[in-house]
């Protein structure tokens, strides 16, 4: 009626509520880079309108796979310049990257940043759109790096097979050793049975007091003080010592004792 001020309808609040959901890439990208358990790896510029990647080896290999699956830092800088990223630092040991609506601590923003549309070619119609291209580019780096990891894969592998061989080696020669230490051990054993059993007669012979009767063959007591040196070859062979003496019974000029010519001259 005449007279009466209409109030203006109702905003409608259903429409507000339904604020468009921005990509998963910017989600994502917001939430590394306001993490701080990643802040010596990357975080947000001084100002708060750039982020920072200040290790990018550490953050393609600790980061990224946690978000998106691979570990590609290129892959990750060509969905930047696709929502219109733009480097604002030219550093090849950092990375810093500026959007207008990308903000720390502004989520509320994300939703308004768009991927860059791709303009068609007038000549060429048949031109792949922007999306296309960027799963055909991305699929490529991950092409790329699955054989870069089929590569390093047969490469363990050989390097494996080499060990193992090498380890076989060393058993089969370690085993050698330890039976040739064993026979020798054995033949050392040998040897000192033998020079615990000459020696002694050397020293009575030395010293004047001639073969051992047992040895000599005449008796279990006593020496024989003029036994013939050719005896000496029969005590050799008694203690298996001179491979090579006379048969029993034969008689063996022996060269003259080393005594005689420690003394002066060999005698007669």
């Amino acid at each position: 009626p005449p007279g009466v001020m209409l109030a203006p309808p109702a905003p409608d609040t259903a429409a507000q509520q339904q604020t468009p959901q921005p990509p998963a890439f910017l989600t994502k990208t917001f939430e590394i880079f306001s993490t701080p358990e990643y802040q010596d790896i990357c975080g947000w510029g001084p100002q708060g309108n750039t982020i920072i990647i200040k290790k990018i080896d550490e953050f393609a290999k600790k980061v990224l796979p946690k978000y998106f699956k691979h570990s590609n830092i290129q892959s990750f800088i060509r969905q930047l310049n696709m929502y219109d990223f733009h480097k604002s630092v030219q550093d090849p040991q950092h990375g810093e990257f500026q959007h207008s609506l990308f903000r720390k601590g502004r989520p509320d923003l994300l939703h308004q940043i768009k991927r860059k549309a791709h303009r068609r070619s007038k000549d060429d119609p048949r031109a792949p759109d922007s999306r296309g291209q960027a799963a055909r580019t991305e699929a490529g780096a991950l092409w790329q790096e699955l054989e870069h990891l089929k590569d390093r894969i047969h490469s363990l592998e050989a390097q494996n097979a080499s060990l193992t061989a090498q380890n076989a080696r060393a058993a089969s020669d370690n085993a050698l050793v330890r039976e040739l230490l064993h026979q020798y051990r054995g033949q050392q054993r040998a040897m000192q049975d033998k020079m615990n059993r000459i020696l002694p007669v050397l020293f009575d012979m030395f010293r004047g007091g001639g073969v051992p009767r047992s040895v000599a063959g005449v008796g279990d007591r006593g020496f024989i003080s003029d036994a013939p040196a050719s005896r000496v070859n029969e005590v050799l062979r008694f203690l298996d010592l001179d491979q090579g003496a006379a048969p029993p019974g034969t008689v063996e000029e022996l060269p003259p004792d080393p005594l005689d010519y420690y003394q002066g001259a060999p005698l007669g």
